[in-house]
Formats: structure tokens, sequence, C-alpha cells
């Protein structure tokens, strides 16, 4: 997410000088918001299974083979 800011901080500070959007930048941004809506997605799924009970925080810290942390891994890595 850190590196996420920073790409968008950079583009940001490029449109503030009136430079245009790359074709490139333009192909970043929609991946990442395509992985956002993923993370999003994922990220109530688990909210609703603690609520639900059947996973639990300590689940997590400890198993890597559990659903959540399968998709999460599975999720494709976006240079920018």
């Amino acid at each position: 997410m850190n590196q996420v800011s920073t790409y968008s901080h950079s583009i940001s500070r490029e449109k503030l000088r009136g430079e245009s959007l790359s074709d490139e930048d333009s192909y970043n941004l929609q991946r990442l918001y395509e992985s956002s809506l993923e993370i999003a997605e994922l990220m109530e799924e688990l909210r609703s299974d603690i609520a639900e009970g059947r996973t639990s925080w300590r689940e997590l810290t400890r198993k890597s083979d559990i659903p959540f942390a399968q998709q999460v891994y599975a999720l494709p890595e976006v240079d920018v």
C-alpha cells in the first residue's frame, strides 16, 4: 500500500505540472484499482468470517493454509 501511495503522489505531481498521463500510467492505475476492489472483497469476507466465528485472528497469524491467506497470496503483483 505504501508503494501505491508513493506512485499516486508521483502521478499527482506530474498532473500538477501539466503533464499528460501516459498509457503505462493509465494501465497501472486501472490494475491498481482492480486489485483494490479484490482486496476490499477479501477484507469483507474476512470480516464476515471473523464475525461469524469461522476464522479467528489467531488463525490468521499462525496459518497460511486458510482460504483468506491463499486468496491474498494469489493476488497478482502490480509493478508501479
